[in-house]
């Protein structure tokens, strides 16, 4: 039987795929200089402004635009994580890892750790529903 949840079981659905595109972009920008990006961030948007100029070099595109969506649906939940008080300018700056420890210091685990529903697998990259319709504000 699944644990009770600490959040709306709603905003659990919603941030399922969260750590599924952590994994994503982890594999694309490499682990040390997404953790570098994560660690160096002051507050949820010097988080988000971070992880689009990781998509750049100056002018220069350095991925395509399957990462930019990876970045923008990272930008998404990371606005459902502020709504569901998961995240908060406070928690961002002192983040130390993206998706490795179990602890309230990493990135993925602030999602991970309080998903209750069945079959979630914090390491997989798969998640079905990225090509779904998404309804949370973006910029960049």
């Amino acid at each position: 039987m699944p644990a009770t949840s600490v959040i709306a079981v709603e905003y659990e659905q919603d941030l399922l795929p969260f750590t599924a595109i952590l994994n994503k972009l982890i594999r694309y920008f490499g682990s040390t200089a997404f953790n570098t990006l994560v660690t160096a961030a002051t507050s949820t948007s010097d988080l988000i402004t971070r992880l689009y100029a990781a998509l750049v070099s100056g002018t220069i595109d350095l991925y395509g635009p399957e990462v930019r969506l990876l970045v923008e649906r990272c930008e998404q939940q990371i606005r459902l994580m502020e709504k569901a008080g998961l995240i908060t300018d406070t928690i961002a700056s002192n983040l130390t890892t993206v998706n490795s420890a179990s602890a309230s210091t990493d990135l993925g685990y602030l999602v991970a750790g309080i998903i209750t529903l069945n079959g979630f697998d914090r390491t997989s990259e798969e998640w079905a529903g990225f090509d779904g319709n998404t309804a949370y504000a973006v910029t960049g």
